[in-house]
């Protein structure tokens, strides 16, 4: 299935004719080099790659991110690196709560049922855990939790037992599974069309999501549409400004607005705004520029949002005394350990 959907594209090619980029596949590289071939002069290089080429380079360059390292943000923290139990709490926070509590009765059902329905837990939760461990094996950095969907379905179907407790069980047994299903797709429909943003009611809901995870896990640029919107709805809310992450452009919907301003940094950070830059006005942040490593927006997370767009942008609103206290306000940027 896996050749089919690349059409077969590179599937057997000898592994020593690929160019690799990371260390783990490419090996030790001399200085400038950018790529190599660990399997070249190996019998290993012999043998015909089972999978696409663009696939196995797609691995390679994940491994290649994760061999470079990056810093990780998780519940207000930031680390270099990442934290073993990431993922975890990641979908911990993620998932409707209704899931968690279908899968310790599926768990439950099956264990007390006799042998082969052990056996077929087994089957379910050992594929799970071997990504999810793979996954988070990988310590150069744990930000982003779609590495360990792929986890997700055997979950899923795991769940299915708890039919069988439904269907033996009592009528109040049917009740709780029902609202819990309930619970589920209300939770699922009550941000829509803001999915990706969702977080469950372990941290306050989807409006609190970006005070424990960032970037793709809350925010990739979907709720440009929304912003843009909102800048039409409100023409008294000018000057404005605009903090953007580099996923989309905003002009590309019309969104032509100058750029959040940012206090000036010490020696060696990036270049602040110009003297005269005012900070007084109306910002629209988006929460991956917000909780960015660079530390360039930093100063708003200690003022109170005026208003929301999305869960992924926040908006803010600086009076003449804020504007001052802002610009004064210097936080530098993170920097890798030992560079």
């Amino acid at each position: 299935v896996l050749n089919l959907g690349y059409g077969f594209s590179g599937t057997g090619m000898k592994l020593k004719e690929i160019e690799f980029v990371s260390r783990a596949l490419g090996g030790e590289m001399r200085p400038g080099q950018v790529s190599s071939n660990r399997f070249r002069n190996t019998a290993i290089g012999e043998l015909p790659s089972p999978l696409p080429r663009e696939f196995l380079l797609g691995l390679d360059m994940q491994k290649k991110d994760f061999e470079v390292g990056r810093w990780t943000f998780l519940a207000g923290e930031w680390k270099w690196g990442g934290w073993p139990y990431f993922y975890l709490a990641a979908i911990a926070i993620k998932s409707p709560l209704g899931y968690g509590v279908l899968l310790l009765l599926a768990v439950g059902v099956l264990f007390r049922s006799g042998s082969r329905p052990q056996r077929s837990v087994v089957a379910l939760v050992l594929p799970a855990l071997a990504i999810l461990g793979f996954v988070s094996s990988e310590q150069g950095f744990t930000s982003f939790v779609r590495y360990v969907l792929p986890a997700l379905p055997f979950a899923i179907v795991l769940l299915g037992a708890v039919g069988r407790w439904v269907e033996g069980g009592s009528k109040w047994a049917r009740y709780g599974v029902g609202v819990t299903l309930a619970w589920i797709v209300s939770s699922s429909l009550w941000c829509l069309p803001h999915s990706l943003s969702y977080f469950n009611e372990l941290v306050g809901g989807s409006a609190n999501g970006h005070q424990y995870l960032f970037d793709s896990n809350i925010d990739w640029g979907q709720d440009l549409y929304f912003v843009k919107d909102w800048v039409e709805r409100h023409p008294e809310a000018r000057p404005v400004t605009l903090s953007w992450c580099e996923i989309f452009d905003p002009q590309r919907v019309g969104l032509n607005l100058p750029r959040t301003p940012f206090p000036p940094r010490t020696a060696g950070g990036p270049v602040g705004p110009h003297p005269e830059s005012s900070f007084e006005g109306w910002h629209i942040v988006c929460v991956t520029n917000l909780h960015s490593a660079d530390q360039r927006w930093a100063y708003l997370r200690d003022l109170q949002p005026v208003d929301r767009i999305g869960d992924s942008v926040m908006v803010y609103h600086l009076d003449k005394d804020q504007a001052e206290r802002s610009r004064a306000r210097i936080s530098p940027p993170l920097r890798p350990p030992n560079k």
